[in-house]
């Protein structure tokens, strides 16, 4: 069973790590994310350093994937899919969604991710 935990752990850190560094963001509530290999922040109050546990591909695709973030106070599912997105009169590379919470209530938040020039 452990060899098996090891196992698991080693091919998240490095999908984690192949992952592009992303910078997302929303208005109408504006929030800002940023995804960099295994590490993120989220803000829409507040801002707060994360890790990112898991990234999940969706079934025998490449894309969307989900980002899962994990703070002190907060949580949050970043979900970034590869289409054009709209933000004012910009159009990004990404989509996204971000499931979180305000308190006790479940919130959705929709806007778009950049890839971050290396």
């Amino acid at each position: 069973m452990g060899r098996l935990i090891f196992m698991i752990a080693g091919c998240l850190a490095t999908f984690a790590a192949e992952a592009e560094t992303l910078t997302c963001t929303g208005i109408d509530p504006k929030w800002t994310a940023r995804i960099d290999g295994a590490v993120g922040t989220f803000e829409i109050t507040r801002s707060e350093p994360m890790t990112i546990p898991l990234v999940t591909r969706a079934e025998r695709r490449e894309w969307p994937r989900a980002f899962t973030l994990l703070g002190e106070r907060d949580t949050a599912i970043v979900i970034v899919d590869r289409n054009a997105c709209e933000l004012g009169s910009n159009t990004l590379q990404h989509s996204a969604v971000v499931l979180t919470q305000r308190g006790t209530t479940a919130i959705m938040l929709t806007g778009c991710c950049a890839v971050e020039a290396e």
